[in-house]
């Protein structure tokens, strides 16, 4: 579920140009660790804003904003779905994603998503798991409507 709520978390967020977009090399021969690790470190430093090493539900919304130019308030819904993927990524209870939770996150999904456990995540196995997380953000997303 963790790996699943930060990974939820980083797509819903994720714009053109957030982190590196997967080579040609990577989406037709798979994905190593290392190259998950580093987009998700790329990732994570793009929305901490402050620079000060966590991402705050803040900070995505901030994000969020600037890459789509938007101004005003969020829709409730989905500020109320960013925070709970957040905190469910949020292993020490803090409020905030560490680079470290944001690690760990990744590379619980990459050994979920690495199901032949080669250490390389090919094109199937990540449209099988792509198809995995959209199936429990569409739960948590509806899950917030009631909160």
């Amino acid at each position: 579920m963790k790996c699943l709520a930060v990974t939820a978390l980083l797509l819903v967020v994720a714009a053109p140009g957030l982190a590196q977009a997967p080579s040609d090399h990577s989406l037709t021969s798979g994905e190593t660790k290392a190259d998950a690790d580093a987009q998700a470190k790329a990732m994570h430093e793009r929305l901490d804003l402050d620079h000060d090493g966590y991402v705050t539900v803040d900070e995505v919304d901030r994000f969020a904003k600037q890459q789509t130019g938007a101004t005003g308030n969020r829709n409730g819904r989905l500020a109320a779905f960013l925070r709970r993927l957040l905190l469910q990524g949020d292993s020490d209870h803090d409020g905030r994603l560490s680079l470290a939770e944001s690690l760990a996150g990744t590379d619980a999904a990459f050994a979920s998503m690495d199901t032949n456990h080669d250490g390389v995540v090919t094109p199937d196995e990540r449209r099988a798991a792509l198809a995995a997380i959209a199936q429990q953000t569409t739960k948590i997303w509806h899950s917030s409507a009631s909160h």
